[in-house]
Order: C-alpha cells, then sequence, then structure tokens
C-alpha cells in the first residue's frame, strides 16, 4: 500500500531509513503508512507551507494592487487565473502571460495594471511545493527530520505504547505525538513567516 502522493516519502524509503528489509509485513507497512502520511499532514499544519508538489486553487482579497501574495510557496506554473468585479458576477479567464510569479516568495505580479479590488475576486491555480514525493530537491533537514519523527511514532506503537482506535467508516486511526523538541525545532525551522504589508 503506498503513501499518499503528498507524503514527503513513499513507504520504500521509509522502509529504508528504518533498515526494515526482507518480505515486506502487511501490518508492519500498513502502520508505516499510517504513521507517514499522518506525520507528512502535521509537518505541513506546523509550518504553514507545502513540500511536495500539487495543485492548488486559491481564492484570493486583492485588494486593488499590482501584485498578491499566495498562500503557499514556494510557488510555480501558474496555469489560470481568474478575475471577477464582484462576487455576485461570473469568473473571466485571464491570460496567464500578463502575470508574472516570483515562486521563491509566492507574489503574483500582474503587467498591466491592478488586480480587482474587492474581496474575493481573484482566483489563482497554481503548482506548490519543492519537488515530486522522494525527490532531490524536497529540503533534506525538513525531510530527515519528519523521517525521525515517523521512527519515533512507529517505535513507540510497536511496544504499545500509542493506541489505535477506530475511527469514521471503522478505518483505524493512529494517533501520531508531539515529536521530541529536536524534532520539533528542526520542522518548525521551516515554518513559514512573511513580514506585515501595509499600504
Amino acid at each position: 500500500m503506498p503513501t499518499k502522493s503528498t507524503t514527503l516519502f513513499s513507504l520504500a524509503a521509509v522502509r529504508t531509513y528504518l533498515s526494515i528489509k526482507g518480505v515486506a509485513n502487511t501490518d508492519d507497512d500498513a502502520l508505516l503508512v499510517q504513521v507517514a502520511d499522518g506525520v507528512s499532514e502535521q509537518v505541513e499544519q506546523m509550518t504553514s507551507r507545502r513540500f511536495v508538489n500539487r495543485e492548488v486553487v486559491e481564492v484570493l482579497n486583492a485588494r486593488g494592487r499590482d501584485s498578491v501574495l499566495l498562500r503557499y510557496m514556494p510557488a510555480a506554473d501558474v496555469t489560470a487565473v481568474r478575475t471577477r468585479v464582484h462576487v455576485s458576477e461570473a469568473w473571466a479567464a485571464e491570460d496567464v502571460d500578463d502575470f508574472e510569479l516570483d515562486g521563491f516568495t509566492g507574489r503574483l505580479y500582474a503587467k498591466n495594471g491592478d488586480f480587482p479590488s474587492g474581496p474575493l475576486t481573484t482566483e489563482v491555480t497554481y503548482t506548490a511545493g519543492y519537488d515530486d514525493q522522494d525527490g532531490a530537491n524536497l529540503p533534506a533537514a525538513l525531510v530527515q527530520a519528519a523521517l525521525a519523527w515517523v521512527e519515533f511514532v512507529y517505535k513507540r506503537k510497536k511496544v504499545g505504547v500509542i493506541v489505535t482506535s477506530t475511527g469514521i467508516n471503522g478505518n483505524n486511526i493512529t494517533m501520531v505525538p508531539k515529536p521530541p523538541k529536536d524534532i520539533e525545532d528542526a520542522i518548525m525551522s521551516f515554518k513559514k513567516y512573511r513580514g506585515v504589508h501595509l499600504g
């Protein structure tokens, strides 16, 4: 069973990190997938970032300025921009060539004027993330810290410290405990911070 496409690492990568060799153990692999998926989700919540590439559709309050800040960075491949004057209006497709993206900061610039001034009047479709799952461009320190967190949870579960409960639709849920401080500090060093922009 594979990990989610948005999880930082594949099951094979987790097994390699934990030095698990030989024939796959179905129960252990299922647990590793649950923990890896859960850790990746927690990492993204903690840092307010997206690390593994995925498409994002974001509706923004552009406030009549010549640029907007996308929620997730790094950003790349803006594939669609739609605008409307008011929320009651229909969306109008814009030419993506009329916009310039600073992917590192996540700022999208309008080349030929300003974005609409009303709330929820700009929709941007783009790719957020550093690389695909297991990709070489994922931040190595972040991946290492996340793998260490997976190992921490997995070992606690194996000795019965963590209880797996039955959740929605009868699915088993493994609670992901808070990581040790050194792992948490390494992850939090990737937290997204932006200065307040006035005017």
